[in-house]
Formats: C-alpha cells, structure tokens, sequence
C-alpha cells in the first residue's frame, strides 16, 4: 500500500515538474514571436 502511494506521489511530482516545463517553453516560445 505505502509503495503504491509513493509511487502516485512521485508520479504527481514528474507531471508537475512537465508541466512547469511546458510552461517554461511556451513562455520562451511567446518570447520568440515577438
């Protein structure tokens, strides 16, 4: 159960970190069109 929690956990954290990224690019992106 505690393995499967930890793994939701660090599943959660990789989605978020990819999505700051993401975010970070469309930002650049917008930057770039300017």
């Amino acid at each position: 159960m505690n393995e499967g929690i930890s793994s939701i956990q660090k599943m959660a954290e990789e989605a978020e970190a990819m999505n700051n990224a993401v975010f970070q690019l469309q930002k650049t992106i917008n930057i770039f069109k300017f």
